[in-house]
């Protein structure tokens, strides 16, 4: 079988991967504070005693799936418990035992008054503590600042964290994110928390669906040629009258 097969296979491997974030991305074009993810190729040579070298086989490869963490467009609710955040910075939330980074602010009150959000993760304030509104307070006012203020009183302030190197973020979850040493995590100086707000995702359509296509058109295209590389092989093998491959 010819050499340039591999490379097909390879490249039409790093379409279907660019397919499947592009997909994602359109899925969530209504997700609040959704970040996009952009997907960028390398060559990778093959190796000869375990080393690259000039010459032989060359392959595509996925070389980075980078999240855009540029601010979506805010879009107005008059909802007290939608939040925006205006700036680079993330709620924090109670997973379980962790905590977990997000930009999604459209968050409710259970049955026990904490304030969650759409999976009933607890939103933070300074202190580790769970936002809790008391059963006598009907309405809470955040300031920019993250200040939770009520008619009896304060109730804390969010818990806002900003990030040195948001690429160490690791995604976990459509708009939620973990966070390794190394992303210098910090309190949040330059955010501001907008009530009443929620940030739309920050996706693109009509540059999605173009992306789309041109993933399509390129995983079409190397499908052909793996095609073609199969239909040599097997005329070829014909040719020498020994068993055809494949």
């Amino acid at each position: 079988m010819a050499n340039g097969i591999y490379s097909a296979v390879s490249g039409a491997v790093a379409q279907m991967q660019q397919l499947d974030a592009v997909a994602n991305n359109l899925a969530n074009v209504s997700t609040p504070g959704f970040k996009g993810a952009k997907v960028s190729f390398a060559e990778e040579l093959a190796k000869v005693d375990g080393k690259p070298t000039r010459g032989t086989t060359s392959f595509v490869k996925v070389d980075e799936i980078r999240t855009n963490f540029e601010q979506g467009a805010m879009q107005r609710t008059g909802n007290p418990l939608d939040l925006a955040l205006a700036g680079k910075g993330f709620f924090v939330l109670q997973n379980g035992n962790e905590e977990v980074f997000s930009r999604g602010g459209a968050f409710t009150v259970d049955k026990d008054r904490f304030v969650v959000d759409a999976s009933g993760r607890k939103l933070l304030t300074e202190g580790k503590k769970p936002l809790q509104v008391p059963q006598n307070v009907s309405q809470i006012n955040i300031g920019p600042d993250g200040n939770v203020a009520s008619a009896s009183g304060s109730l804390g302030r969010l818990d806002i964290a900003e990030f040195a190197d948001a690429k160490q973020l690791s995604r976990i979850g459509d708009t939620l994110f973990s966070a390794t040493p190394a992303a210098g995590r910090q309190q949040a100086k330059t955010t501001a928390v907008q009530q009443g707000y929620i940030e739309k995702s920050n996706v693109n359509v009509i540059r999605g669906v173009s992306a789309m296509i041109e993933a399509s058109r390129g995983y079409e295209a190397y499908h052909k040629i793996i095609s073609t590389f199969s239909q040599i092989d097997r005329d070829v093998a014909a040719r020498l009258g020994r068993p055809q491959g494949g």
